[in-house]
């Protein structure tokens, strides 16, 4: 007979250091993706500015325009002023670890 434990099986170092690579290389991304999106929404306002210069030359501050609105999505998404990256990584977070879920039970079931 076998004794029933409550310890879990150890998981292998390498397969946490992959899921913590994994897992950084997801947030960075989301937050990408967001400051991106962010970018998009903020654009309208860069326009709107250059209209109501009225005709004046815009091409000293398109440039600067364009990096600084650039510069406020990346620090609304680090900041997590709206949440979108984090909603992101939750919904890839549980999917991969659906996904692991799945195929662990089919590799078991297999055997």
């Amino acid at each position: 007979m076998t004794p029933i434990t409550s310890a879990t099986p150890a998981i292998p170092v390498a397969q946490t250091e992959a899921d913590g690579f994994r897992n950084q290389r997801l947030h960075k991304a989301a937050h990408q993706f967001e400051a991106m999106m962010l970018g998009e929404m903020l654009k309208p306002l860069t326009q709107t500015s250059e209209d109501a210069l009225n005709g004046e030359d815009s091409t000293t501050t398109g440039p600067l325009q364009s990096f600084g609105m650039e510069a406020v999505a990346g620090a609304l998404s680090n900041s997590n002023a709206l949440g979108f990256a984090r909603q992101i990584e939750r919904a890839l977070v549980g999917h991969s670890a659906s996904t692991k879920a799945a195929a662990l039970a089919l590799s078991g079931s297999e055997k």
